[in-house]
């Protein structure tokens, strides 16, 4: 289940939080659990987790979307465990993956509104360079 080294190491691991009378910024955050293998309480039928994934895709969903409704709505944590693949390679084999890839078209998206705004404001000097 979890690998033992590795959970040391993150046990180790010291996190900072930001400083309250300095410049200085910490790193908060929680991380995942390294796992090797799903869990005993999840979904873990590769095929149901399968066809979840492509209906989802089919409705317009991105990959985070699809992996945050089969983590609140099907008992689903971690897709990858179960599948043995990320959600975006099954999209991939079923041919319902995007021609680019969500992180980069969310970029794209957020500088069109970016500019768009900077067009309609034109005394935002603040984010200009935003």
């Amino acid at each position: 289940m979890v690998k033992k080294g590795k959970q040391v190491a993150r046990l180790l691991r010291v996190v900072h939080m930001a400083r309250m009378y300095s410049s200085r910024k910490g790193k908060s955050g929680s991380s995942k659990p390294f796992m090797t293998e799903a869990s005993a309480w999840s979904n873990t039928d590769a095929k149901e987790v399968e066809s979840l994934v492509v209906k989802y895709a089919k409705e317009g969903m991105t990959t985070s979307q699809i992996g945050i409704v089969l983590r609140d709505k099907h008992a689903v944590p971690n897709a990858r465990l179960v599948l043995g693949k990320r959600i975006g390679a099954v999209l991939a084999e079923n041919d319902l993956g995007g021609s680019y890839p969500e992180d980069l078209m969310n970029l794209m998206r957020q500088a069109v509104a970016i500019i768009d705004h900077l067009t309609t404001n034109h005394r935002d000097i603040h984010n200009k360079r935003s």
